[in-house]
């Protein structure tokens, strides 16, 4: 799953380096809505609510790798005034796909209780980079203190991010003789490597929420969202493979 300037091992640090920054941004996030849209008047005008919330994340990483060779050859000849040309060409092909898909669940009341800490932003393109959750949050959660928009807060908040980085690149040498000119394929050779990142986030309020329990879960309802946001992802990556 490394790109081909990594190093094997950098696969590890980089989901590493991934999940630690959903982990923070979320942190980060649910403790900025709380603090910054703080109500005189009674709920639902504030967003302490979100303690009872939490979020389920699903992180689809995918590789497509695609590479072809297509030698060719044409043959000339002249016979006194006319001439004599014959064309051969081959194909062939190969097709690599590697999916992996890590999922879990935080609850709020669980982040907020740990100690609050700058994100470190990557500056590139990558899912490594700033992903703008905790404006995401901020953002949802402002619409339930407006007076008139929402009587009570929102049940389920969803979120999609994806990256798509394409690597690629091709050659056709030519060689020509008297009578054969070889290498004639268009291109000779090719090579392209698809990297997806697929980040979904579900927020939505976490079944038991004063209770301490082994596993995290989302309500039903917030469950069935993550689960359709899931299957139109697969759907969407199956699609775009087939159009590469």
């Amino acid at each position: 799953m490394h790109e081909f300037f990594e190093g094997k091992e950098d696969q590890k640090d980089n989901e590493l380096r991934i999940i630690g920054q959903i982990q923070c941004e979320l942190r980060e996030g649910v403790r900025k809505a709380i603090r910054d849209l703080r109500s005189d008047g009674p709920p639902p005008y504030n967003v302490d609510w979100l303690r009872d919330w939490g979020a389920k994340i699903n992180l689809d990483i995918t590789a497509d790798e695609k590479g072809s060779i297509n030698p060719g050859a044409s043959f000339k000849h002249m016979y006194g005034a006319d001439k004599f040309t014959f064309g051969a060409g081959a194909n062939v092909s190969s097709n690599a796909t590697r999916d992996e898909i890590v999922e879990f669940t935080y609850a709020f009341a669980e982040l907020l209780a740990q100690p609050e800490r700058t994100c470190t932003h990557v500056d590139n393109i990558l899912i490594k980079s700033d992903l703008k959750i905790g404006d995401f949050i901020l953002n949802k959660a402002y619409l339930a203190t407006v007076p008139g928009v929402a009587r009570t807060p929102y049940s389920v908040f969803s979120e999609k991010i994806t990256f798509v980085v394409v690597f690629g690149g091709s050659a056709t040498p030519t060689w020509e003789f008297v009578d054969i000119t070889a290498g004639t394929g268009n291109p000779f050779l090719s090579a392209s490597r698809t990297k997806t990142h697929a980040l979904t986030i579900t927020l939505a309020p976490v079944e038991h929420p004063r209770m301490r329990v082994a596993r995290v879960r989302l309500i039903p309802e917030g469950e069935a969202v993550h689960n359709a946001s899931i299957f139109g992802q697969a759907t969407a990556n199956a699609i775009r493979a087939q159009q590469h």
